[in-house]
């Protein structure tokens, strides 16, 4: 069903790509049964069990290997995997899906009432300057009407530089062991003076994790509540012009969503340059871990 001119006729969307177009595919009931309920919540469990208990690092973030992480809900490979219709990952994108059609409805309906007003006001004018305000309100209208139905391609362009940059950012690392594998291997190290300071540092490497944990799922969910809200920033953009002035709601929701998104690319850039400077190091002395541990709170 197509994201623009598709009637909301079912219970549950998920988001997909297409060649060309933003397509949302009908997924029906997310059970399918009178059981599927009790199914739906195990899968979660066993997802949400897989997260924690998971052998993920910092990297696995940076390089969008999480599913439960990935903004792009427009790809069906979150994370670079597949992932069943009931899992955790589906069902907020469906929520989001829901969401952000439901606000397109409410913002068309806005529109068409903007478009009355001006309507009545042009109609109604007898001064020619009020009647070239109002003029010019209709042309913000007819950018409005168009920054809705189209608003979601901008969206997917920002998702897919921010996945191919990301991508090639992490093909770009030819280091063979991690940072990560070099201290843990050096933490089994019988020897005190290498097994103890490296046993350290991976305490300190599994706080940053945490986080950079936070700091992505603070970027997920305020990347969804720009998707959601995009319809309404479209028609406020027609308000103001009806108004008569020039709102930067529009400007600084593109600015704060395209910041959010590049985010993972800055730092896998960052990532990839200094750590592969730092792993070097650390092959052959303590102060490459040290390097390595400076470069990671210079990343956040």
């Amino acid at each position: 069903m197509n994201i623009l001119c598709g009637a909301i006729e079912t219970k549950e969307y998920t988001f997909t790509v297409e060649p060309i177009e933003a397509s949302l595919v009908n997924q029906g009931d997310v059970g399918g049964s009178s059981t599927s309920g009790t199914d739906s919540v195990a899968t979660g469990d066993v997802e949400l069990e897989e997260f924690v208990d998971g052998d993920y690092n910092i990297e696995d973030i940076i390089y969008n290997r999480i599913p439960l992480l990935d903004v792009n809900v427009f790809t069906d490979t979150p994370g670079g995997q597949t992932v069943p219709d009931d899992s955790i990952v589906a069902i907020l994108r469906n929520i989001v899906a829901t969401w952000y059609i439901s606000f397109r409805n409410l913002a068309t309906i806005a529109l068409a009432l903007i478009l009355l007003y001006i309507g009545i006001r042009i109609a109604i004018s007898t001064i020619p300057e009020k009647t070239g305000q109002y003029k010019s309100a209709l042309i913000s209208w007819v950018i409005s009407l168009a920054l809705l139905w189209f608003i979601h391609y901008f969206l997917i362009i920002v998702l897919n530089i921010n996945d191919y940059l990301v991508s090639l950012f992490e093909g770009s690392n030819t280091e063979e062991n991690t940072i990560y594998e070099t201290i843990r291997t050096r933490a089994w190290d019988p020897r005190m003076y290498i097994g103890i300071p490296a046993t350290i540092m991976f305490l300190v490497l599994i706080v940053y994790f945490y986080r950079f944990l936070w700091v992505y799922i603070k970027r997920y969910f305020a990347v969804m509540i720009l998707i959601i809200i995009a319809p309404f920033i479209c028609a406020k953009y027609a308000f103001d012009g009806a108004k008569g002035k020039r709102g930067s709601s529009l400007s600084n929701w593109m600015y704060d969503f395209t910041m959010n998104v590049l985010l993972q690319t800055v730092h896998a850039l960052v990532y990839t340059v200094l750590m592969s400077l730092a792993v070097e190091l650390a092959v052959t002395n303590v102060w490459g871990f040290i390097l390595a541990l400076v470069f990671i709170h210079f990343i956040l």
